[in-house]
């Protein structure tokens, strides 16, 4: 009589299921991932709103006991008068030796005074080169100038 060969229980996982595992949380990365870079998104472009406001602020009160000044002063003047330069004390930032404010990309904003001769751009506000960093792109973003936050 011949006995019968054991059979033999398979043991572990087999190549296709480690694999469609595999897959399956690379997917879901991928979906944390995007979620995380729009969140991320989101929040710099409303630190540069808040920002934006803050800076309207001390402009519009730094203009009603002085004229207004320059793209390239701007920041020194608002920090040297009392009130506005309260306003910015948190905003300050040194870069290279120079006080400048920063949007939520870490790109430092610009005034373009109501005096600028720049081409096809708002005066009055400050401008944030966005998520490029380039200058006069589609993602640009102005404030809504000193005039309207009094």
């Amino acid at each position: 009589m011949h006995s019968q060969p054991k059979k033999i229980a398979p043991r572990g996982f087999t190549m296709v299921e480690i694999l469609i595992v595999i897959a399956i949380i690379v997917i879901l990365a991928g979906i944390v991932v995007a979620i995380a870079v729009g969140v991320t998104s989101a929040a710099k472009e409303k630190a540069t709103k808040a920002t934006f406001e803050r800076l309207d602020s001390a402009m519009s009160l730094f203009l009603k006991d002085h004229p207004e000044p320059t793209d390239a002063n701007w920041v020194v003047a608002l920090k040297s008068y009392g009130p506005s330069g309260q306003l910015l004390k948190n905003d300050l930032k040194t870069v290279n030796g120079n006080d400048v404010v920063l949007d939520g990309w870490g790109s430092p904003i610009h005034y373009l005074p109501s005096h600028s001769t720049a081409k096809n751009l708002p005066t009055g506000m400050f401008q944030s080169y966005g998520r490029d960093l380039q200058a006069n792109t589609a993602d640009d973003r102005f404030s809504n100038g000193a005039a309207a936050a009094q």
